[in-house]
């Protein structure tokens, strides 16, 4: 199973953006990506208006970036 940090990190290396400019795309400091990419802080525990604008910052919808599904 993918991590939430694992998905940030692989969706931010396919868009070919560093840490700082997808900090600077979400509206938040490089230290915060960083810290959710190795786990420091965990991902999973980002408020949803980090979650939605990073979600936005990648280009790619909330459900794909928390790893949900609704297929049933």
């Amino acid at each position: 199973m993918v991590t939430m940090a694992e998905r940030i990190v692989a969706l931010r290396k396919q868009r070919g953006l560093s840490q700082s400019e997808l900090g600077r795309r979400a509206r938040v400091g490089q230290p915060l990506i960083s810290a959710w990419e190795n786990g420091t802080r965990p991902a999973e525990g980002m408020t949803v208006g980090h979650a939605a604008r990073l979600a936005c910052a990648l280009c790619v919808t909330l459900d794909r970036l928390v790893g949900e599904s609704c297929d049933q």
